[in-house]
């Protein structure tokens, strides 16, 4: 019986499986950071909506500003920004934390009273 020549590539599938692997961790690994940043800033954005319809229910009043802080508050945001413009309408920036991210997530909203009619 004739004899089989020895392979001379033993364990490269192993290898080559590895690398795959590991793209294939780093590639869900990025896709995960990219989908959590999105989430994050339509969240920031619906804190600011939200802040925004707060000061705008009271607005021009003083206490506008205080109000948008404590509904960004109590969602996790901070407002940076409040103001109450010329119109009565309100215009808030806001920023919320989120781990695993470098930086804040920001969003801006404006509202204001509607007109009658």
């Amino acid at each position: 019986m004739a004899q089989l020549p020895e392979p001379t590539d033993r364990g490269s599938g192993t290898v080559l499986m590895v690398v795959v692997m590991a793209l294939a961790g780093f590639l869900i690994t990025v896709t995960l950071t990219l989908a959590g940043a999105i989430v994050a800033r339509h969240r920031a954005g619906a804190i600011a909506d939200l802040s925004a319809l707060a000061a705008a229910s009271v607005a021009p009043a003083p206490d506008a500003c205080e109000r948008a802080r404590r509904v960004a508050a109590a969602n996790a945001g901070r407002l940076t920004r409040c103001r109450i413009l010329g119109d009565g309408s309100v215009l808030v920036d806001v920023e919320l934390a989120v781990g695993g991210l470098p930086g804040p997530a920001r969003g801006s909203a404006r509202a204001g009273q509607g007109r009658p009619g």
